[in-house]
């Protein structure tokens, strides 16, 4: 840091920006310069207005101040007559230096042990330095999930004739969705009741998951299939060989341990390393640490503490703003389900006629806010820019959007069937991961399968023929469909 540098630093700026500063006005800042006899500058400063501003500067301090390790500050005395505190430290080569600065000694010691702070963790100490080199691990070979799927995702033209990779492609897509619906229908039957025990034991020895959303050994046993041996799942690990060795394990979570070669025995050179999840935890444990030594020796006064409480308990203006902005197609879904049956079905015309349904509660919500007075002109007002969202007319993605939320089962299948036939023309405007596949589709074959309605499966054909993805996708389902009604 040089000497102008400094000076500028230190300077008061609210005359004038220091950015602004001609290069004249800045030389004419300093009006003398002394050298003293500890190596040290005495300068003097000149001020418009008011008096010069004499100030002592010592060059060693100036020109390694990049340098210096703060582990070694000592402090010389009590507060100067600038309100600064004077102190010696060591740079890194070693070389003694002085320097000033507002925090007290108490302050500089309060920080040094927050920043030494470390948490223990399976017998190990883990403070900033040791987190730094677990972060820099997990980075190397970190790629970010919208990256992943830009790399897996392919795009589909809706109307182009598929490849031979690209139904390659499709056909791993049919035979996960229809995986994906086998298994649900096998969960579906045991909690029924309906499977015998011997199918139960061959499904669990291809490693089925029963409950995979909500069973906790199961969410372990899958992130086990996916990444291995990891931090967050030592204790499962070593709690299932307990299990095994002591034969206490089921012959449910045996089966499908058994079916991913699950290491009972204790390998040699084993390691659990970190993962982002608990990376996080720990980062969390130490974080409310250190916020508990600031409060030891920091306590906050009654008054301090009845003023926070009362600003978590009523939140601001714009907080409260988006709360209500974000909540209105919620409720307004909700109101859905208490509509007739002729009102809904001019609702999904409205909307394909372009008409947002959520566009009035919106207007509501504006018109409340403006009356409330949340906000008192454009200056951090949230709401401008979020009338300038809100559009009463909408168009093909929104329009489909806004129709698929019929396609649910809380709606009657009349409904359903009335939604979905109107969002068929939408499909050629969908991209990436929706064109894999069309919910609508898939609900009016089911639909019309079971109600028996050839003449509209004949239609379903001619529609997923003009569509070489979807073609591929579901045309075999329909034929089969069709053969059934027959």
């Amino acid at each position: 840091m040089g000497l102008k540098n400094f000076i500028k630093k230190i300077l008061p700026s609210k005359k004038e920006p220091e950015n602004k500063l001609s290069k004249d006005k800045k030389e004419k800042i300093i009006s003398e310069v002394k050298d003293n006899e500890d190596g040290s500058k005495s300068i003097k400063l000149k001020r418009d207005g008011e008096s010069d501003l004499s100030l002592n500067v010592n060059v060693s301090f100036l020109e390694k101040n990049d340098k210096v390790e703060d582990d070694s500050r000592v402090y010389d005395g009590s507060k100067n007559e600038y309100g600064r505190y004077s102190y010696t430290s060591v740079d890194s080569e070693g070389n003694k230096v002085t320097g000033s600065t507002s925090e007290s000694p108490k302050e500089y010691a309060l920080r040094k042990r927050i920043s030494n702070t470390t948490v223990n963790y399976k017998g190990k100490e883990y403070g900033d330095k040791e987190l730094k080199q677990i972060h820099s691990k997990l980075s190397e070979n970190y790629v970010p999930v919208y990256q992943r799927q830009q790399e897996t995702e392919k795009e589909f033209n809706p109307f182009k004739e598929l490849n031979e990779v690209e139904r390659q492609e499709v056909e791993t897509w049919k035979k996960k969705m229809d995986a994906s619906s086998w298994k649900s229908r096998q969960r579906s039957l045991r909690r029924q009741g309906k499977l015998k025990q011997y199918q139960v034991d061959m499904l669990n020895k291809l490693g089925m998951l029963w409950n995979p959303t909500t069973d906790l050994w199961e969410k372990n046993y899958s992130l086990f299939k996916q990444i291995g041996f990891c931090d967050e799942l030592e204790n499962w690990i070593n709690e299932q060989r307990k299990l095994y060795s002591t034969n206490e394990l089921s012959n449910e979570n045996l089966y499908r341990l058994q079916s991913i070669n699950f290491p009972f025995e204790k390998g040699e050179n084993e390691s659990f390393p970190f993962t982002w999840n608990s990376y996080y935890v720990l980062v969390e444990k130490l974080e409310k640490k250190r916020e508990r030594i600031k409060k030891k020796e920091n306590p906050i006064s009654k008054r301090e503490k009845k003023r926070i409480e009362k600003s978590r308990s009523k939140p601001d203006n714009v907080s409260r703003f988006y709360n209500m902005y974000y909540g209105v197609q919620y409720k307004y879904e909700n109101k859905l389900l208490k509509l007739s049956k002729e009102e809904l079905f001019n609702l999904i015309n409205k909307i394909n006629n372009g008409q947002s349904m959520y566009y009035d509660s919106y207007q509501e919500l504006f018109k409340h806010v403006e009356e409330a007075k949340y906000f008192r002109g454009k200056m951090g007002n949230p709401m401008i820019q979020c009338k300038e969202d809100v559009k009463k007319f909408i168009e093909n993605e929104n329009i489909y959007r806004e129709l698929k939320i019929f396609n649910n089962a809380k709606f009657s299948s009349e409904i359903r069937e009335f939604a979905c036939k109107t969002m068929l023309p939408y499909y050629k405007y969908l991209s990436g991961s929706s064109l894999k596949t069309f919910p609508p589709l898939q609900f009016l074959i089911t639909y019309y399968n079971k109600e028996k309605k050839l003449k509209d499966l004949v239609e379903l054909q001619k529609f997923a023929n003009s569509y070489p993805l979807l073609k591929e996708i579901y045309l075999e389902k329909i034929h089969k469909s069709i053969q059934k009604v027959s």
